[in-house]
């Protein structure tokens, strides 16, 4: 008696380097990471691959008339990414950094109508923990096998909208020069000298948290916040920084201490984000239940 071979149709996950997914999450949990490009000088590189936010940082401090700056991926790179994962008639799910912050996402829209099979792209509306949460946790949800890619969408979809981000920043010379000052004009009225800390939206609208001169900007709006974080059902948070690590370390403390059984990850945000802030940046992230 022959047996039909039966071919278990799976659910595959796709990321940028935004995500700050390494190489070992990468491979535990299935996903596949495409590395966004960042260029210091005339030279090109690999976020994740051949380019850190140590690299970044060191460039911009000995660099001081020049920038870094990051772009998104041929077009061609995500094709060839999604006939690989669709070859055998696997579903794709696609989960990228905000539109507001790359153009990575319109990019891989139109490869995903270049390529036959079942590919869904989200727009993640944020981008580095916040994002890596939302990619983990469908990658877990699809490796189970037990969930439609109906719901895994629904539950991303669900995380975004119970995440937060609040971003600071030292300077504002990296998102000029990288053409994302616009997501800041509405706030700051192109004022250079600021140390701000802003809030993200679900509807990736930035909010001024605070502002001022100097880095004891940051040690005033650090209470408020901590304040605004009781009563919560925290589920995640992490914290990613540029450079000094002394103020984010110092927050990631003051945080565990008031949510102990939650974990914190505390790290280096990824090289493009580190192209987009500048030094001695921070993003705090967090995800109610």
């Amino acid at each position: 008696m022959k047996f039909k071979e039966v071919l278990l149709i799976m659910i595959k996950i796709l990321t940028d380097s935004t995500s700050v997914v390494n190489q070992a999450d990468a491979k535990k949990y299935g996903i596949t990471v495409i590395p966004l490009t960042i260029a210091l000088g005339n030279k090109s590189y690999l976020d994740g691959v051949t380019a850190d936010s140590d690299l970044v940082d060191h460039y911009n401090d000995t660099h001081r008339n020049d920038i870094s700056r990051s772009s998104q991926p041929p077009i061609g790179k995500f094709v060839e990414a999604f006939k690989k994962l669709t070859k055998n008639g696997d579903s794709v799910l696609a989960i990228m950094i905000g539109d507001n912050f790359s153009g990575t996402y319109n990019v891989v829209c139109k490869a995903s109508k270049m390529v036959k099979g079942n590919i869904n792209v989200i727009n993640s509306k944020t981008t580095d923990q916040s994002l890596r949460h939302m990619v983990v946790s469908a990658a877990q949800m699809a490796n189970s096998q037990k969930y439609s890619i109906d719901q895994i969408i629904n539950k991303v979809d669900d995380i975004r909208k119970h995440s937060t981000l609040y971003m600071g920043v030292s300077t504002l010379r990296n998102l000029r020069k990288n053409g994302r000052i616009h997501m800041f004009a509405s706030v700051l009225s192109f004022i250079f000298h600021l140390y701000i800390v802003v809030n993200l939206d679900i509807n990736q609208k930035l909010h001024i948290a605070a502002k001022g001169r100097g880095k004891k900007t940051f040690l005033r709006w650090m209470p408020r916040y901590l304040n605004s974080l009781k009563g919560e059902s925290i589920k995640y948070m992490g914290i990613s920084y540029t450079g000094d690590v002394k103020f984010p370390k110092l927050l990631a403390q003051k945080m565990q201490h008031q949510f102990p059984k939650v974990p914190m990850i505390l790290r280096h945000t990824s090289a493009t984000i580190t192209c987009h802030t500048g030094e001695n940046a921070y993003a705090v992230m967090t995800c109610t239940k």
